[in-house]
């Protein structure tokens, strides 16, 4: 199988990049494919299709405030992108493509017209209508509008069972999703800091450590994840502790859940 890897992220500087590199380098090692390619092919070509200029009036929509140019600029049919697309899938015959879903999203009609052999498998590590757009009137009717664009994928690869149940309460068909966890590769990680970090925090030898790395949204609902720890530590495991790094419009709220807590659960995080 030879399959074509649609990922501008691949050339991100963000924590996308990491993921999406991982995740191609995966599909290269099974046995069922014997060729992958990449698609932006270069990080130049991957920033001119971005559609920014770095000034304020960049675009042809310019003139509308955030939320609804943003939301116009994902809904787009971006036909453009779906003929580049349609050209390197003929040019190296492949046999599917996976596609990374995001703010740039091609017409998967136009892929499918043009190539009816060729499977669709969408990669979704979210729901941009379920993590963004909180107190957007319809909120709903775009969620399912968005779930439909993906419903016309013969495939699709999520990252969570919660995601998976989402687009399934959004009419998307349940054979289709396939939950493909989040995690990583142990031996890339060099643990030889380990003890040096828990003497820093002050945790114990012994201390579960739970640890998250990354933003602080909202739809991440980190201020609930402390109170279920707290829950967990109150009930006599005693032993756990907490270590939460990053930064985002949620901290306040995740500071104000720790400072919430008594018996002794705060100097646990």
């Amino acid at each position: 199988m030879r399959i074509l890897y649609y990922c501008p992220e691949y050339y991100s500087r963000h924590g996308g990049r990491t993921h999406a590199r991982g995740f191609y380098h995966a599909l290269e090692k099974l046995p069922s494919v014997s060729r992958c390619f990449l698609y932006p092919e270069n990080s130049a070509q991957a920033g001119a299709g971005s559609g920014r200029t770095g000034t304020r009036r960049a675009g042809k929509l310019w003139f509308l405030p955030s939320t609804p140019r943003r939301i116009i600029r994902f809904f787009k049919p971006r036909h453009r992108l779906s003929r580049a697309l349609i050209n390197v899938i003929k040019k190296n015959e492949c046999d599917a493509i996976v596609i990374r879903t995001g703010v740039r999203f091609p017409a998967i009609g136009d892929i499918k017209r043009a190539c009816p052999g060729v499977q669709v498998c969408l990669e979704i590590n979210s729901a941009h209508f379920d993590e963004s757009f909180n107190g957007l009137p319809l909120r709903r009717v775009f969620q399912r509008w968005e779930a439909s664009r993906f419903n016309q994928a013969d495939a699709l690869v999520v990252v969570s069972s919660y995601l998976k149940k989402y687009l399934e309460a959004r009419a998307v068909s349940p054979e289709k999703i396939l939950v493909n966890q989040n995690g990583v590769d142990e031996s890339l990680i060099n643990l030889s800091g380990v003890p040096d970090l828990r003497r820093h925090y002050g945790f114990p030898d012994d201390a579960f450590v739970i640890g998250y790395i990354g933003g602080m949204e909202s739809f991440r609902r980190l201020p609930e994840v402390v109170e279920y720890v707290a829950e967990i530590w109150r009930a006599g495991n005693t032993d756990i502790r907490l270590l939460i790094v990053g930064d985002g419009a949620e901290r306040s709220a995740v500071q104000a859940a720790v400072e919430a807590q008594a018996d002794g659960f705060r100097e646990a995080v």
